[in-house]
């Protein structure tokens, strides 16, 4: 009995040839001549027909369980391969998304993914991309904290449709498994969602692209998912520690005055980092935050507190959900961050600091604290319209760790209906400052050490 095993064999007697190689050329596919290099091989090379169903492409013709993907990866200037693109999975219809994933479209078309992949180059035909390497990805193989990370994507994606505002997905809700448009925007390719009478854009599952350079890496390297990510964080905070002391003015030729300037100008000096694209992607796919902070002039303290996420809070988003667990702000402190500090003084810009947090949630009174600060913000939301105070939120001289208040860019701006300005989860300055001091304190440590 053929399994996936056999079609993963086949596929690899591709690898390091172009479609040429095996006799498929534009002559003997020209009615597919201007479908995708994944139409043409599942056509061409596994005899499969190609079709919108929503079941495995192998399912119909030989009653495997298994979907074809084919993704290009790009070589950048380091020589190193990266995933050129998202792996687009199955179309989403909101109206038939289910809760339980196990039962969704995604699960039964997807589970499991012959992926083939290969290298892209902008001059070339298709017909002569060169197949690198084939794989199988199984979802319910995959390592467990990244099958639970899909698990809790998918939850996000689920809840945001139920709450009606598949209007508002956004790649950046989730950290592997993503709701990616399709088609040709601009109102061209809205439907109808079912639980708001705006309109939204049409989606599909997908797979970051980060996830999918970390895949490629993970079987071509052997190692796992979380190697590879950590191998990254690592390798930046090293390649940044050693950039201690550095002016980052060196690196503002344009004399930039933006709030983000230094986050930029951090990223113009990781330019000089060996694998600064990979890195890059993590921080595009929302895996991994890099942020600075300004020091006082002394260096003793941060000028102001830390803000969790970019974003205001959405009314919606906190009070639909039933617990802080599986609250955004719980995910947002259990993200890990590279924190660079700086000294602005005399017409210098200095990094003073490299703090690797892996989370903000280091010990049960931080949760504790954590969770009292979102179960009172909910509480708060819930009756929001009967508050007669702009700001009825735990504030930092409460003294737990986080709390709440708006930004300086949502000034003037009110949730609907009420009085309170727009307003975000905050890191005390105080916590903040404790974790620098801690992490000065290790690196001294480990320098009387290694001395």
């Amino acid at each position: 009995m053929i399994n996936k095993e056999e079609f993963l064999k086949k596929a690899r007697l591709l690898n390091n040839k172009t479609l040429r190689n095996v006799n498929i050329t534009p002559e003997k596919s020209s009615k597919m001549n201007k479908g995708s290099l994944g139409n043409i091989i599942q056509q061409y090379y596994f005899g499969l027909s190609v079709n919108n169903r929503p079941e495995p492409d192998f399912l119909q013709k030989y009653d495997i369980s298994l979907e074809l993907k084919v993704t290009p990866l790009i070589r950048r200037n380091n020589d190193k391969l990266v995933s050129k693109e998202r792996l687009v999975l199955g179309m989403m219809n909101f109206g038939d998304l289910t809760e339980n994933i196990y039962k969704s479209s995604f699960y039964q078309k997807d589970r499991e993914i012959l992926i083939m992949f290969y290298e892209y180059k902008k001059d070339q035909e298709k017909f002569d991309y060169r197949i690198l390497n084939s794989y199988i990805w199984d979802f319910d193989e995959i390592n467990h904290k990244d099958q639970q990370r899909i698990i809790e994507d998918y939850k996000i994606i689920y809840n945001k449709i139920r709450m009606g505002l598949a209007h508002e997905l956004s790649s950046s809700d989730t950290e592997i498994l993503e709701a990616c448009r399709k088609g040709n925007g601009k109102g061209k390719d809205d439907v109808a969602q079912p639980f708001s009478n705006i309109k939204a854009q049409s989606r599909a599952f997908a797979l970051k692209n980060s996830y999918m350079t970390k895949f490629w890496n993970s079987n071509e390297k052997n190692y796992s998912f979380d190697d590879y990510t950590k191998k990254i964080i690592k390798e930046v905070f090293d390649f940044l520690t050693s950039k201690k002391g550095t002016d980052l003015n060196l690196y503002d030729d344009k004399k930039t005055t933006s709030k983000s300037k230094n986050h930029n100008l951090i990223l113009r000096l990781l330019h000089q980092y060996s694998n600064y694209e990979e890195f890059k992607e993590l921080l595009n796919d929302k895996n991994l935050t890099l942020r600075t902070m300004k020091m006082e002039e002394n260096c003793d303290s941060v000028q102001e507190s830390y803000p969790v996420n970019t974003s205001y809070i959405f009314r919606k988003e906190i009070t639909d959900k039933k617990n802080f667990i599986d609250s955004e702000f719980y995910r947002d402190l259990k993200k890990p961050v590279i924190l660079v500090t700086l000294n602005e003084n005399n017409d210098k810009n200095l990094i003073t600091d490299v703090v690797f947090i892996s989370s903000f949630i280091e010990s049960e009174e931080h949760y504790s604290n954590a969770e009292k600060v979102w179960n009172d913000t909910k509480e708060k939301f819930v009756n929001l319209e009967e508050v007669k105070v702009k700001n009825p939120f735990i504030k930092l001289n409460d003294n737990l760790d986080f709390h709440i208040r708006p930004k300086a860019k949502n000034k003037g701006i009110t949730y609907e209906g009420t009085i309170i300005t727009k307003c975000s989860f905050w890191v005390n300055k105080k916590y903040i400052n404790k974790i620098i001091y801690s992490s000065r304190k290790a690196a001294k440590q480990m320098n009387i050490i290694n001395n």
